[in-house]
């Protein structure tokens, strides 16, 4: 979804999604790169974020579009 994403985001969106990659964590994931699990963080927060904004119609859109690729045949990695 992030590398979907980046190209129908307003310009505040891209930075929060960018924000929340670059985040740094001690955390690890067992099953993902490092890069998949910065690119996650920055979905996560991004979907936070609009959803504590109230907009839930933004959010329910990007998930949309997101489901849609994987539905085409994507990877389905984040």
């Amino acid at each position: 979804m992030y590398d979907l994403w980046e190209t129908m985001l307003t310009e505040e969106e891209s930075d929060l999604l960018r924000r929340g990659r670059n985040a740094k964590s001690e955390n690890t994931a067992k099953h993902a790169t490092d890069e998949e699990y910065r690119k996650a963080t920055g979905v996560e927060c991004l979907c936070g974020y609009l959803f504590l904004k109230g907009e839930e119609k933004r959010l329910t859109e990007l998930i949309r579009e997101g489901m849609k690729s994987v539905g085409e045949g994507d990877s389905g990695v984040i």
